[in-house]
Formats: structure tokens, C-alpha cells, sequence
């Protein structure tokens, strides 16, 4: 996987995809998650045992969801970064000084990662999900950086034509959820409730991805982030940062 300034990868999650399940297991064994798996109170912890990695159980992340003054008002961290990525995206398209990503499309890399590892367990069911973004996010990707539409779009087309039997792969980016801020913790993190609902969707193949669909979900997902205006919803995000601030004085 090619880093780049969206892509932040680590040991422990690196290990959870070598295909073994002694690699997999290490991310629960560590002394920070161990004390949470083997606390059988259900009362005397927030941290639902079945993911004890997770970090939206923290109130000042679970209470970002559920409307644009609540999202824009809580946890100056990230309140912060939001601001600084709007921020950059707007004066970038406002003085039309676009950017590329450090990726694109890369056939031979989509072969020896991705399509050689479906090939070579052809008895295993594979889904890959291509993670629902707030449309904001979407919105920087198409109108600030020139090849993001040649890195993603061939790069996905190539994997749903080449893939063998075994795979399946569902996009969302098209459906109306990603376009309610109410849904997200930040540009990114989704709430359970979208998981949940993204697993109904997947039981159903429903946001199934095949080449003769392909077309139609793209030109949906780009219309949509190409006529999203970043620069009337940053305005208001710094206003309703600006209301927290004030009330803090």
C-alpha cells in the first residue's frame, strides 16, 4: 500500500493482514486491550469487548454525533484538524492551486497485493468495502487534487474487472448517509449505526459493485462531491466553532 498524507499505517495493523492467525491476535494482546477483555463487568466499562481497540466509547468523540452544532463544538483537537484540512482544501481551489496525490493508478501493485492473494485462496469469500467518507472528504479529493479520479477510479474499475469469483466489493459513496454530518465523528469516522447499516447492505448486496453498474455509481459519487461547496460549509463550521469558543470566555 503506498503512503500518503491520507494513509497512516502501523505495526499493529500491518499484522492483522500477514494471513496468520497468531498475527491477527496480537492487536488483543497488548496489556492496554488485555485488562478491557478479561473485565467481565459490563457495568464497570464502556468498551463493548468485541472490538476493545475502539476509541469512540471517549464522550468527547461519542458526543460529536448527531448534528452540525454538536460536530463542529466538541473536542478542540479535532476541531482543529477539521479546520486546518477545510481550511487548506478552500484557499487551494479558491487560488486554483491543485495538488496530486503520491499515488496512482498502479496495475502491478494491484496484482501482487490484492488480486494474486484472491488467486491464491480461491475457497476463501473476500469483501472489500470501500469506506463511506463524509462527502466533505470527498468533495477535497475531487476538487483540490488532479489525479485522484485517474488514482481511484481505474485503480477500482481495474480490481472489479479482474477479479476472480471469490470477490465481491461494495461502494456507498453514492447513497445519502454519507451527506449527513449527523452520521460522522469527523471527515472520516462513520458511527456504529452506518456499521451496522453497511453490514445489512453487504447481507444484501446491496452498494454491490460490478462493471455494469460501475459507471452509473461513479458519476453519482463524483457529481455529488464535485457540487458539494467547501467553502459555504467551512464558513459555517468556523462559525459554530467561533459560538464554542465565545461561550468559553
Amino acid at each position: 500500500m503506498a503512503e500518503n498524507n491520507f494513509i497512516s499505517l502501523n505495526k499493529e495493523v500491518i499484522s492483522t493482514y500477514n494471513f496468520t492467525i497468531f498475527d491477527a491476535l496480537k492487536i488483543y494482546l497488548q496489556n492496554k486491550h488485555l485488562k478491557h477483555i478479561f473485565n467481565f463487568s459490563c457495568e464497570t466499562t464502556k468498551i463493548n469487548k468485541d472490538t476493545p481497540t475502539t476509541w469512540t466509547y471517549n464522550e468527547s468523540i461519542s458526543n460529536r454525533l448527531g448534528s452540525f452544532e454538536k460536530w463542529a463544538s466538541i473536542n478542540i483537537v479535532q476541531v482543529v484538524n477539521i479546520n486546518n484540512t477545510l481550511k487548506d482544501a478552500t484557499e487551494k481551489i479558491s487560488k486554483e492551486e491543485f495538488s496530486y496525490l503520491d499515488y496512482d493508478f498502479n496495475k502491478e501493485y494491484l496484482d501482487k497485493n490484492l488480486l494474486d492473494v484472491f488467486r491464491k485462496y480461491p475457497d476463501t469469500q473476500f469483501i472489500l468495502i470501500i469506506p463511506p467518507y463524509f462527502i466533505a472528504q470527498n468533495a477535497i479529493y475531487f476538487q483540490v487534487y488532479k489525479n485522484f479520479e485517474n488514482a481511484q477510479k481505474s485503480s477500482l474499475f481495474y480490481l472489479i474487472k479482474q477479479k476472480p469469483s471469490n470477490v465481491k466489493i461494495y461502494g456507498f459513496d453514492d447513497m445519502g448517509f454519507v451527506s449527513d454530518v449527523a452520521n460522522y465523528y469527523d471527515l472520516i469516522h462513520f458511527s456504529p449505526k452506518i456499521s451496522s447499516d453497511i453490514l445489512g447492505f453487504v447481507k444484501n448486496d446491496i452498494g454491490l459493485l460490478e462493471e455494469e453498474n460501475f459507471e452509473q455509481y461513479w458519476s453519482k459519487f463524483e457529481n455529488k462531491s464535485r457540487e458539494f461547496n467547501l467553502k459555504d460549509f467551512y464558513e459555517k463550521f468556523l462559525a459554530q466553532a467561533n459560538k464554542k469558543d465565545k461561550k468559553r470566555i
